[in-house]
């Protein structure tokens, strides 16, 4: 267990591939501390269980609300109060994209399989799109996709 100072520290994740901690805070800013230099000591010294101030990551001006940093990935994703979404360049902090989503509670990492999400209204033939492209055998029988959502349905 160790104690870093983060003021109005909201959320916490950790990127496991390159070792590093982001903490999301309610003024916006991400912090970051590199856990092979910080943490990782403190495994063979326990009496001194308080790190030194994370460093300023990237400020995204709103309240962080979730950090998500998918594996093998060269991004760092951030949800807002303000229902902002942004992707930043995991290594600079830089922001990349901004998208305005209302009402996201949690970032989840998807899984590493092509998908084809579609919008019901747009769809010009409606009986061909309840067809799949092609079998898909890490679905089980009797799931199909919904064609409104990207959650599988079971009958």
């Amino acid at each position: 267990m160790a104690t870093i100072p983060a003021s109005g520290a909201a959320v916490v994740t950790v990127d496991q591939g390159i070792h590093r901690l982001f903490i999301g805070t309610d003024s916006g800013q991400i912090l970051q501390v590199d856990t092979a230099n910080e943490i990782d000591p403190l495994r063979r010294n326990p009496n001194a269980p308080a790190v030194g101030p994370p460093l300023v990551f990237a400020n995204v001006c709103g309240a962080i609300t979730d950090v998500l940093v998918p594996a093998n990935s060269s991004y760092v994703i951030v949800a807002t109060a303000a229902g902002d979404l942004i992707s930043l360049d995991a290594n600079t902090g830089d922001e990349i994209a901004r998208l305005s989503q209302p009402g996201t509670r949690q970032l989840l990492q998807a899984n590493t399989s092509q998908q084809v999400v579609a919008v019901p209204a747009q769809l010009t033939d409606k009986a061909a799109a309840r067809k799949p492209a092609r079998a898909d055998p890490g679905r089980r029988r009797g799931q199909h996709q919904d064609p409104a959502s990207t959650r599988p349905l079971t009958r």
